[in-house]
C-alpha cells in the first residue's frame, strides 16, 4: 500500500510540476511583433532601449522586430495583411497610412490611448491617420526637405555665402555660376522610388496642386499651365541649362549627398536627416556648408515636402492594449528627460512631431532651423488612394524619362493625368 501511495504521490508531484511549468510558459509567450524601417545603426539603440524597458516593465512579454528596407516595405506590409499575418505594430512611410487605413488595416487608438496622450502631438501630424472622427495611428519620426549649399564654393564663384537663392530665378543664376568642369550647380535625388519627393515641391511652388477631389472622385491636375511651368523649369535645369547632371537618375538621397560632399555639386535638395549624416561623417567640411529654405516659385509661393512617418496598431493584432502601452512608453518624457522617440529623432536628425520636441530640440542649431521653419508650408504627398501605385508605376519612371530627354513635357503631363485618372476610375 505504501508503495502504491508513493507512486501516486510522485505522479501528483509530477503533474503539479508540469502544470506550474505550463502556467509559467504561458506567461512568457506573449510576443508583440514590430515592423519598421530603421536603417541607421545608431538610431537602433533608442529602439532597443525602449524595447528592453518595456519588457522589464511587462514580464513575460517579448517584442520581436522585423526590419525591412524602405524600397520594399510597402509591398511587404501589404503582403502580411493579405496573408493574415500582419504585425502588431507597424511603422510606415509618409502617406501610406491613407491607403492602408481605407483597407481596414489599422485599429483606432482613441479608446486604447491613455487620457491626454494624443494631445502631446502637433495636430498637423495626424493628417494621414485621422478619418471619420477617429485616429488610426500616431506620427513616427519624420522630416521636412529643404536646401543645402556649399559656402566655400559660393565664395569661389563670387557669390555671397550667406545669401542662398531665394527664388527660381536666383536658383538658376547661381547654378550657372557654380557649374564648371566636373562641378555642377545643383543635384537632387531622382533614382528608384525618390524622384517624386524632389519633383513635387516644384509643382507646389508653381501653384500646381497635382491632384483634385471632385464629386467623390480623384483626378490628376498636373497637365495645367502651372504644372507645365514647373515641369519645364525642372527639365530645363538638366537639358537646356545643363546645371544639373542627367546622372541624378542614378542618385538616391545618399548619392546626391556624396556628390555634394565631394564638391561635385554646389547645391542640392535633400532631407533633414542628411544634416547629421554630413556633420558626423565629414568634419573637414565644418563651416563650409549651410542649409536654407527652398527657393520660392515664380509668384513667391514657398513649398516643401514634409510629413511624419506613422506608427500603427494593426486591426489583426491580438494584443492591442499591450501594443498601445509600448507606444506610450516610447513617446513619454520621464522626469523631463528626452523620450525614446526624442532620442531616435535627434540621432537620425529628424523631427519627433510632438509639441515639446519641436519647441525645444533644435532651437539654436542654424543647420536645422530651415527645416523647422519649413514646417509652416510643408505639403504631404497626395492622399489619393492609388497614389503609391501611380508613383511607382508612372510618376517616377516618367520623371526619369523627362530628365533623360525621352519624352516632352506635354507628352508626359498628359500621360500623368490620364494614367492617374484611369487608376482612380475617374476618366
Amino acid at each position: 500500500m505504501r508503495k502504491r501511495i508513493g507512486v501516486f504521490s510522485l505522479a501528483v508531484v509530477v503533474l503539479l510540476s508540469l502544470g506550474i511549468a505550463l502556467i509559467g510558459a504561458t506567461k512568457t509567450q506573449v510576443t508583440l511583433t514590430f515592423f519598421h524601417m530603421n536603417t541607421i545603426p545608431e538610431a537602433q539603440k533608442a529602439i532597443t532601449e525602449a524595447i528592453k524597458a518595456f519588457e522589464a516593465k511587462n514580464p513575460g512579454v517579448k517584442i520581436k522586430e522585423t526590419l525591412v528596407d524602405w524600397g520594399n516595405a510597402h509591398a511587404q506590409f501589404l503582403n502580411s495583411l493579405v496573408a493574415g499575418q500582419a504585425p502588431d505594430l507597424a511603422m510606415l512611410g509618409g502617406t501610406w497610412a491613407v491607403d492602408f487605413r481605407r483597407m481596414g488595416a489599422f485599429a483606432p487608438i482613441d479608446q486604447l490611448a491613455s487620457k491626454g496622450f494624443l494631445d502631446i502631438f502637433l495636430p498637423v501630424a495626424f493628417a494621414a491617420v485621422k478619418a471619420d472622427g477617429q485616429i488610426y495611428g500616431v506620427p513616427w519620426e519624420g522630416a521636412t526637405w529643404a536646401f543645402f549649399y556649399r559656402k566655400d564654393l559660393f565664395e569661389k564663384a563670387g557669390l555671397d555665402p550667406n545669401r542662398p537663392p531665394a527664388n527660381w530665378d536666383e536658383l538658376l543664376a547661381y547654378a550657372q555660376k557654380l557649374t564648371k568642369g566636373d562641378q555642377y550647380g545643383l543635384v537632387m535625388p531622382a533614382a528608384g522610388w525618390e524622384p517624386a519627393d524632389y519633383f513635387l515641391p516644384f509643382m507646389w511652388q508653381a501653384g500646381c496642386p497635382v491632384e483634385r477631389f471632385e464629386n467623390g472622385k480623384w483626378y490628376g491636375a498636373m497637365n495645367t499651365e502651372t504644372g507645365r511651368k514647373a515641369t519645364q523649369f525642372y527639365v530645363d535645369l538638366v537639358r537646356k541649362y545643363k546645371v544639373v547632371p542627367e546622372t541624378i537618375t542614378g542618385m538616391d538621397w545618399e548619392g546626391a549627398k556624396n556628390a555634394f560632399v565631394a564638391g561635385k555639386a554646389a547645391m542640392m535638395y535633400n532631407g533633414m536627416w542628411v544634416v547629421n549624416v554630413i556633420r558626423n561623417s565629414n568634419k573637414e567640411l565644418e563651416g563650409k556648408w549651410a542649409t536654407a529654405i527652398n527657393p520660392a516659385g515664380p509668384t513667391g509661393i514657398k513649398a516643401a515636402l514634409g510629413y511624419p512617418n506613422t506608427l500603427h496598431i494593426t486591426a489583426q493584432s491580438k494584443n492591442k492594449k499591450l501594443a498601445m502601452k509600448f507606444i506610450e512608453l516610447f513617446y513619454t518624457n520621464y522626469n523631463n528627460a528626452p523620450s525614446y522617440a526624442d532620442k531616435y529623432a535627434q540621432i537620425v536628425g529628424s523631427l519627433n512631431w510632438t509639441k515639446k520636441f519641436v519647441s525645444t530640440a533644435y532651437p539654436n542649431d542654424p543647420l536645422f532651423k530651415p527645416f523647422i521653419d519649413s514646417m509652416e508650408f510643408a505639403h504631404y504627398p497626395p492622399f489619393a488612394p492609388k497614389w503609391e501605385d501611380f508613383r511607382s508605376r508612372t510618376f517616377n519612371p516618367g520623371i526619369q524619362a523627362l530628365i533623360l530627354g525621352r519624352a516632352t513635357v506635354e507628352e508626359m503631363l498628359k500621360k500623368f493625368d490620364e494614367e492617374f485618372n484611369e487608376l482612380h476610375g475617374s476618366k
